[in-house]
C-alpha cells in the first residue's frame, strides 16, 4: 500500500480534529485518563520545583531538546543543528540520546567531530562525554527529564 505524504498521523488527526460522532465518543472515553495523566505530570513538576525531588547537575553546560507533538516535529534535526552550531563555534558538543540507535547513527554521520552517546543513564553518558573532551551537552528528547539540571530547554513543535 502506498502511503500519502503526512499520512503517518492519520489516527491522531482523526481523534483530535474530527467532528464525527465516533471521534467525539473516543475523546470522551479518554478524558479520565487524560485528567489522571495531567495531574500526575503536574504533581511531578511541582515536586521538582519545590525541591522535594532533587535536580542533579550535569558536568557540562547542557541544552535539552524536546518536542510538544507526537513524532515528526523535527526534534532530531534541531538537535543536529544545535550541535553543528557549537562545532562551528569551535566547541566540541556531545549529543546524548536514549534508546535511539537510529538517531545516534544519524547524528554521528551528520556531526563529524562531535561525540555521540546513546545510553539510558544520561548522567553517566554526560560524565563519559566530559571525559572524552566535550565542551557542551545536547540532550535529544530530554524535555521530560526534570531531574537533570540544564542551561537551556528547546521545545520543538510541528507547525
Amino acid at each position: 500500500m502506498r502511503r500519502r505524504r503526512g499520512d503517518t498521523h492519520r489516527l491522531l488527526r482523526w481523534l483530535w480534529t474530527s467532528r464525527r460522532g465516533d471521534a467525539r465518543a473516543a475523546r470522551l472515553v479518554l478524558l479520565p485518563a487524560s485528567a489522571l495523566w495531567r495531574g500526575t505530570v503536574a504533581a511531578r513538576a511541582a515536586a521538582y520545583r519545590r525541591g522535594w525531588w532533587s535536580v542533579r547537575p550535569l558536568p557540562l553546560p547542557a541544552v535539552a531538546v524536546g518536542n510538544l507533538t507526537a513524532g515528526g516535529s523535527g526534534r532530531t534535526a534541531v538537535t543536529t543543528w544545535i550541535a553543528q552550531h557549537y562545532l562551528g563555534a569551535g566547541l566540541r558538543p556531545a549529543v546524548l540520546t536514549v534508546g535511539s540507535p537510529g538517531v545516534a547513527l544519524a547524528a554521528a554521520h551528520a556531526l563529524p567531530g562531535a561525540i555521540v552517546i546513546d545510553r539510558a543513564d544520561r548522567r553517566a553518558a554526560a560524565a563519559d562525554a566530559a571525559a572524552q573532551g566535550a565542551a557542551v551537552l545536547v540532550l535529544d528528547d530530554a524535555s521530560r527529564e526534570l531531574g537533570l539540571r540544564r542551561d537551556l530547554d528547546v521545545a520543538v513543535i510541528s507547525a
